[in-house]
């Protein structure tokens, strides 16, 4: 049996969704391990899920980086950091 599950529309989560997990798609919530966990770049954020053989795969670092539009890794400005050099 597959179960589905959409999220409310809430003033803090916005519109209702479908819980499904944001790197292969399924959709089946008993399949699902993290659901709508808040990732942000900066001040603005979304909600992702993720399957378990999604979350459990040892690549899920590089999976999320690509689905957030960085897929080369993500570091802070060098002129926003205090750096330094230890010999």
């Amino acid at each position: 049996m597959k179960i589905l599950a959409t999220t409310r529309e809430s003033m803090f989560h916005g519109d209702a969704h479908l819980l499904q997990c944001s790197i292969c798609g399924e959709n089946d919530r008993n399949k699902l391990k993290v659901e709508d966990l808040g990732l942000s770049m900066g001040i603005c954020g979304d909600d992702y899920s993720f399957c378990h053989k999604c979350w459990d795969s040892r690549i899920l670092g590089k999976k999320i980086l690509n689905l957030l539009g960085y897929p080369g890794g993500l570091k802070l400005i060098t002129e926003n950091l205090d750096i330094k050099v230890i010999k």
